[in-house]
């Protein structure tokens, strides 16, 4: 999603503002950038691949059924392996039919903007209401 910001740090795209604010708070030293190769969104209908804001949709919807492309990347240090799956295209194929996909409510979900409890390196998280047993502990690293 960033890459080094080795110029002026613009993109030829518009940027959410939680990247923007992301990209702000950068303490002296760190140069980062979001990536200006952004995933590329596609519409594919009647043999014809499009971006998807030339589309009748132009917007990806709940239902919609897309292929993606991606590359992965590995890096080790050591005995450990550090995986990054890396999306370049994400194409909308179809749309499933309204009775096959979920019409959960979203808007009870918590919001990025509301209070959230800080929970410190090493605290271990309570588990939730009506659980009576837990047969291990779960800590935050």
């Amino acid at each position: 999603m960033f890459v080094k910001n080795n110029g002026d740090g613009k993109v030829p795209y518009d940027v959410h503002p939680w990247v923007l604010d992301a990209v702000a708070d950068q303490k002296d030293g760190q140069k980062w950038k979001p990536n200006p190769e952004k995933t590329k969104i596609l519409s594919y209908a009647n043999d014809i691949m499009m971006p998807i804001g030339f589309s009748n949709e132009p917007v990806l919807r709940r239902g919609d059924v897309v292929w993606i492309s991606f590359k992965m990347a590995f890096g080790t240090v050591g005995d450990f392996w550090g995986p990054e799956i890396i999306p370049l295209e994400i194409i909308k194929v179809g749309k499933c039919p309204e009775n096959v996909h979920s019409t959960t409510e979203y808007t009870a979900w918590p919001s990025p903007d509301d209070q959230w409890v800080d929970i410190p390196v090493g605290q271990p998280i309570k588990p939730l209401e009506g659980k009576k047993e837990v047969s291990h502990k779960l800590y935050i690293n």
